[in-house]
């Protein structure tokens, strides 16, 4: 589970869902935005009494996850994001929808980040999605036709506004998620309120950010979980939103396959009365983004901010809460190395992207590489990825990196340095 540190985001190839569109016919498959004061959904079925609490969630990679149950019978990681604004659970795995013997549909084309051709899904209806204390029932599984996102993640789905329509607060110090039928105690003691609309589905506050050059912008910004940055600007959006002059290049995979994005830093993010102070934002054209352009807004505030604050979602009552955890005041830093990693199904870690201008460049790693050890200690497995971003944040480090290329093995050493 989480410790008590601020990550360096965005250092793991991720699936960088930012906005899951479903084309069904040419037509939005997504749902309208919930009314003030509407009830939750009557599908929602509470164990006991009017709340599920404690359900375990665990942040890894600049991501949510929880565990879940699909129809009583399948246990699936399932990516908590408010970026898949549509209801049910999308599966990248095909093999869940064989095992539950689904009987689809009908077919979807999914939208999201990348540059590559869209991904294709089957549609299912009526299926039960269970965690601790509480079932959701009714709800469509749309299945990946393909196995192309799957083999570069280590989940089984994505979970988004069938979750949110209740009220849900997520307590990163202590890893928990908890639903509730409504507010769970009065909003004056849950901090700072955020009036929400949405976008395609996806919720959107107003916030601020102070760019490069001193010049504020202020304006709608989704909220996305799925983001493993503090904030993601979309250049397309306004003329104003230029990239600072010292910047890095992360690389990850959208539902619409490969993507790259520019990360510098920016002067200060605020969030309401709360200001985070140099954060790592990345940057966005439209070509990146895909069909995640029907966004409207000026960028999105994703996890690495979110997670720096308790945080209370009311999409019933359109609102959102924040107020600073422990770790409000840690300096947010970023990965020293300049080296992208992924860790496949076989637990092995494969370098994914390299910075051109990186200790891990200069130092002759290259995509594709197999990192097997850190410092002589064997790195491969789930573990290590929970603990890279950590191993690459401190300034002067020296590493000694071992590392499998067309089957030989070799040594490279390198030294951790700031690069933005």
């Amino acid at each position: 589970m989480n410790s008590g540190s601020v990550r360096s985001h965005a250092t793991l190839a991720f699936l960088f869902c930012t906005l899951v569109l479903l084309r069904i016919s040419g037509a939005s498959a997504q749902p309208t935005a919930p009314e003030a004061g509407n009830p939750i959904a009557s599908s929602v079925r509470f164990t006991n009494g009017r709340n599920a609490l404690g359900i375990p969630m665990e942040v890894m990679g600049g991501a949510v996850f929880v565990i879940a149950t699909i129809n009583d019978s399948v246990n699936v990681t399932l990516h908590l994001d408010t970026g898949f604004g549509g209801d049910g659970v999308l599966l990248l795995n095909p093999d869940i929808g064989t095992t539950l013997g689904l009987a689809y549909v009908q077919k979807v084309t999914l939208g999201g980040a990348g540059t590559q051709r869209p991904s294709e899904a089957n549609v299912a209806v009526n299926a039960t999605l269970s965690f601790p204390g509480v079932r959701f029932e009714g709800q469509p599984l749309i299945v990946a036709t393909d196995t192309r996102l799957y083999d570069k993640v280590l989940w089984d789905g994505i979970v988004g506004r069938t979750i949110f329509g209740c009220v849900v607060e997520l307590d990163f110090e202590r890893s928990v998620i908890n639903l509730y039928d409504r507010l769970p105690r009065s909003s004056d003691s849950l901090g700072t309120e955020f009036q929400l609309t949405y976008s395609q589905g996806v919720p959107v506050a107003e916030c601020r950010a102070i760019l490069t050059g001193g010049s504020p912008l202020t304006g709608k910004f989704v909220v996305d979980t799925g983001v493993p940055f503090p904030l993601l600007l979309f250049q397309y959006a306004d003329p104003r939103i230029t990239r600072p002059a010292q910047l890095l290049t992360v690389a990850g995979e959208g539902l619409n396959g490969y993507a790259e994005f520019p990360v510098g830093r920016i002067p200060a993010l605020h969030l309401g009365p709360y200001t985070l102070p140099s954060p790592i934002a990345a940057f966005a054209d439209s070509a990146t983004m895909g069909p995640a352009v029907a966004l409207e807004g000026m960028g999105m505030i994703g996890l690495g901010a979110l997670e720096r604050f308790h945080v209370v979602f009311d999409y019933p009552g359109n609102r959102l809460f924040l107020s600073p955890n422990c770790r409000f005041d840690i300096p947010f830093e970023f990965n020293m190395a300049g080296i992208t990693v992924l860790l496949s199904r076989d637990r092995s870690i494969e370098v994914y992207f390299v910075d051109a201008n990186s200790p891990a460049a200069q130092a002759g790693i290259k995509k594709g590489d197999k990192l097997m050890a850190v410092n002589a200690q064997n790195v491969q497995g789930v573990f290590f990825y929970r603990l890279f971003e950590k191993l690459f944040e401190a300034e002067g480090r020296e590493l000694t990196l071992t590392l499998e290329r067309d089957g030989r093995r070799f040594d490279s050493k390198l030294t951790l340095r700031r690069l933005i």
